[in-house]
């Protein structure tokens, strides 16, 4: 059994070692060439779809256990609230796991048509940097 954390740099990672450009690996598993840069570079976290998408690229039949940790995130949301303030709007992503809600990332609110259109995808919450910091930090305690 693997635990795998979902992170940019195991998806950097596996693509190399699978050879296989961004363009590929998104051909391959039917994720944005858009999506997978977005990961890769740190700016999302991926839905739990996408994540199942690119994952079957690169573990077929390996029995994993997937991690929810949220560290990083929390790091990137407490740099955040230190430059913006805590009661800075933003979208709280959640995605729903075993009937239990699990946040996964966050954005600020924008005024951009094209990024509203690509959140409007996803389930979210509208929230402020500090009551996101406590949720995914109550999360982290839990899972």
């Amino acid at each position: 059994m693997k635990i795998l954390k979902r992170t940019s740099g195991w998806l950097k990672e596996k693509r190399k070692e699978f050879n296989l450009s961004q363009q590929e690996l998104a051909k391959k598993s039917k994720v944005s060439i858009f999506a997978i840069q977005n990961i890769e570079q740190g700016q999302r976290k991926g839905s739990s779809e996408t994540w199942k998408k690119l994952e079957s690229i690169f573990n077929n039949k390996e029995d994993i256990i997937y991690s929810h940790d949220n560290d990083e995130l929390i790091e990137e949301l407490k740099a955040d609230i230190e430059e913006f303030g805590s009661n800075y709007k933003c979208l709280l992503f959640y995605e729903i796991i075993d009937d239990k809600i699990i946040f996964n990332d966050y954005n600020f609110i924008s005024d951009d048509k094209e990024e509203q259109e690509k959140d409007k995808k996803e389930k979210y919450v509208e929230t402020n940097l500090g009551d996101a910091l406590l949720l995914l930090e109550e999360q982290n305690k839990i899972l």
